[in-house]
């Protein structure tokens, strides 16, 4: 490791996410094996193709939508957002990284998609949207209030009736999983690196990439969602290696909610 550079505060989950998408996007967005450091990049065409198909199935979560206008919550490179643009007059595509939507702006010149719109979740909503989606998002928001604040700004985007879908792993499934949702050992060690003035190049080149993951079970979610006038329309269950998932179909609310 070269000399140590950089301050010794703590990072905020901003930076840590501007640092993942300056150095290692399409990982942080999409971790499997063997794609870190770049080995998403000969194979982005598969990439993108993952945000087609679980577009379509989110879609058929609520078949009486409304997709003119869509709210991509956690739009990072912009795997759904490509898919959804086809279907939309507007994708507003929503990222706390601004590195992320860069390299989003350029795959859309690249492509000539037009219909692109870039917003920041700690700017307030842009209200007018008719569906919304979030996948692969909410677990990395640390803390029960940072779920709630990401849920009342894609509430309030919203139009009242509108609909959207959200995902949210509900259980452990792995001692690795159960070990990190308990303990958030990556998520603790890169920002004390971070203190101790350890570059994050050399943090995310060796795997420590300061990434917080955790679950939230389905029936404290539903709560949530019904306090702040999100009512849950379907459901759909799936599994990957160490995670239980859930895909929530909801309708905004008429009335109005805290």
């Amino acid at each position: 490791m070269s000399g140590r550079q950089g301050d010794a505060r703590e990072p905020s989950e901003a930076e840590i996410w501007n640092e993942l998408g300056r150095l290692d996007p399409y990982w942080a967005v999409l971790a499997r094996s063997r794609v870190r450091l770049g080995g998403w990049l000969p194979r982005l065409t598969s990439f993108y193709t993952t945000g087609v198909e679980d577009v379509a199935a989110c879609m058929t979560l609520t078949p009486d939508a409304d997709f003119s206008q869509i709210l991509d919550y956690g739009s990072g490179t912009g795997r759904l957002s490509f898919a959804l643009a086809p279907h939309a007059e507007l994708v507003s595509c929503v990222d706390l990284s601004v590195t992320m939507q860069d390299r989003l702006r350029d795959e859309a010149t690249v492509r000539q998609v037009t219909n692109l719109r870039f917003l920041s979740p700690q700017d307030p909503p842009v209200p007018g949207h008719t569906w919304a989606i979030s996948l692969l998002t909410l677990q990395h928001l640390p803390g029960h209030d940072g779920v709630r604040d990401a849920l009342r700004y894609i509430r309030d985007s919203l139009v009242p009736g509108g609909f959207g879908v959200i995902e949210v792993p509900t259980a452990t499934r792995s001692v690795l999983a159960r070990v990190n949702v308990t303990f958030h050992p990556q998520w603790r060690l890169y920002r004390a690196a971070r203190r101790m003035r350890i570059p994050a190049p050399w943090l995310i080149r060796h795997g420590i990439h300061g990434i917080y993951f955790h679950v939230l079970s389905a029936s404290a979610l539903t709560q949530l969602m019904g306090e702040l006038g999100l009512t849950v329309t379907a459901r759909s269950e799936g599994e990957t290696k160490h995670y239980s998932f859930v895909r929530y179909g909801f309708v905004r609310s008429t009335t109005a909610s805290p």
